[in-house]
């Protein structure tokens, strides 16, 4: 990786009391572009962005090891990357309070000049923000949230800005607004981003660092990465999802043997063209949209399908009887392209820690008398609509059978105007052992009487 460097990493870690969460990372991310990390699920690249910016869960007794130099200093708590948010923070805030706040924990002894912090998110592609300077944070979009994040490092004069898939669960415009940030930033600074979609790392990525094991084991200029040889084990993770490194005493023949062999040769897609770093309109634009929520092969297998209540907007998740909510099904939705979850009969003391970890909003976690109450039903339909108005995609976890993923659905369909004995007759199938009740057919009738009286809009809590 020739040229100067804003961060040199030599076999560093990261260890949590007895675990070890990151072991013999070494990267060098130059001091201008794109860099891109990516690779299987669970090797560590949200966790080296978020333990470089002390955002881990884990801050509190976190132990770094190896080298680290950030802008030509140790890395330290006073000498740290920046790190967007990815997400709004649960709290009630105008947008220029959240800049304020931002500011100050970056530069404390300073006051922000927002005259000047406007006129900077203007100068990067960001003016129709400016519109949008008095109205509160649940007001944005999520990727006008997320340009105001990344955009805060231009504000703040940041060298690094470090990003954690910047463009999961955006539809495509909101996708292209922000690789077009991303893009005009990394002209005269460095832009370290974990990212998922091919396309959009082609569209802006200039060097590709493939993680996994908690190591990096490959870093190539893009217009090399997706050209490997074909046995490679960067081929095999382009195939699969996955990355299995050789035994250090097998012999080349053995490797090349135990590689599974394509199909076809390996090779971009022909749309894809010669271009190192096309513009991501263009690039985004001349591709057609991919069917969302479609796992790639190698991801790990959610624990059951995925039931849709709106086709690529709102599903549910219900897990087989006795099965437990596991860490890696919150990674896999998240990896999938949805951004906000609901759990139903699922809550737990780590359940928000969990989702944040996954990098997705926990809207809310309800127990089953929430879930019967016409006021708390009507509270949970709001957040769904929150997140659906934010451009999420939103997913309802619930225990197979227990009705309730059924009845919030149904209460979904009365809030769209679907009738009672028709929203009930569609949710039937959702839990094929479950069925309506009186009591909750009559919840569902108040419900839809309190939403006339609101004239649509999500009623206020009903007794």
């Amino acid at each position: 990786m020739p040229g100067a460097s804003i961060l040199e990493l030599q076999q560093f870690g990261l260890t949590a009391g007895e675990r070890v969460l990151l072991s013999r990372v070494d990267l060098r991310v130059p001091a201008r572009g794109v860099t891109v990390l990516t690779g299987p699920a669970g090797g560590g690249k949200s966790m080296l962005l978020r333990g470089m910016a002390v955002l881990s869960r884990d801050v509190g007794r976190m132990v770094h090891h190896g080298r680290a130099q950030f802008h030509g200093a140790p890395l330290q708590p006073r000498n740290r990357p920046f790190m967007a948010f990815p997400n709004p923070p649960g709290i009630r805030l105008s947008v220029e309070e959240f800049m304020r706040r931002c500011h100050r924990a970056r530069q404390p002894s300073q006051i922000l000049d927002l005259d000047l912090a406007w006129q900077t998110l203007a100068w990067h592609g960001c003016g129709d923000l400016v519109a949008l300077k008095q109205a509160e944070l649940a007001d944005l979009s999520v990727a006008q949230f997320r340009r105001l994040g990344i955009g805060m490092a231009a504000v703040m004069g940041e060298p690094l800005v470090l990003l954690d898939d910047p463009t999961a669960g955006l539809p495509r415009a909101g996708a292209i607004s922000v690789l077009s940030l991303m893009s005009q930033l990394a002209k005269d600074r460095a832009v370290l981003a974990v990212m998922r979609q091919i396309e959009h790392i082609r569209a802006i990525g200039q060097l590709v660092v493939l993680m996994a094991h908690g190591q990096v084991c490959a870093a190539e200029p893009v217009t090399t990465f997706f050209r490997p040889a074909a046995d490679s084990p960067v081929a095999l993770f382009l195939r699969t999802g996955q990355y299995l490194p050789a035994s250090p005493t097998a012999t080349p023949a053995a490797v090349s043997a135990a590689m599974p062999r394509p199909a076809e040769p390996l090779a971009p897609p022909t749309d894809w063209g010669d271009v190192a770093s096309p513009a991501p309109s263009d690039f985004l634009e001349s591709r057609e949209p991919t069917a969302p929520l479609a796992p790639r092969p190698g991801l790990p297998v959610l624990p059951a399908p995925m039931r849709w209540v709106e086709p690529g907007r709102l599903g549910c998740l219900l897990l087989p009887a006795g099965q437990r909510l596991l860490d890696s099904t919150l990674t896999t939705l998240r990896q999938l392209g949805v951004g906000t979850v609901l759990t139903l009969g699922l809550e737990g003391p780590a359940m928000a820690e969990s989702a944040t970890l996954a990098g997705l909003q926990l809207r809310a976690a309800a127990d089953a008398g929430t879930v019967h109450s016409t006021a708390g039903l009507a509270q949970l339909i709001g957040q769904v609509a929150e997140g659906l108005d934010h451009g999420q995609v939103v997913c309802v976890l619930a225990q197979e059978g227990a009705g309730l993923a059924a009845l919030m659905a149904a209460g979904w369909l009365v809030r769209q105007g679907t009738s009672v004995a028709s929203a009930l007759h569609q949710t039937q199938a959702l839990e094929a052992t479950f069925r309506y009740t009186a009591q909750e057919e009559w919840q569902l009738i108040k419900l839809e009487a309190a939403l006339k009286r609101q004239g649509g809009r999500a009623p206020e809590p009903v007794r």
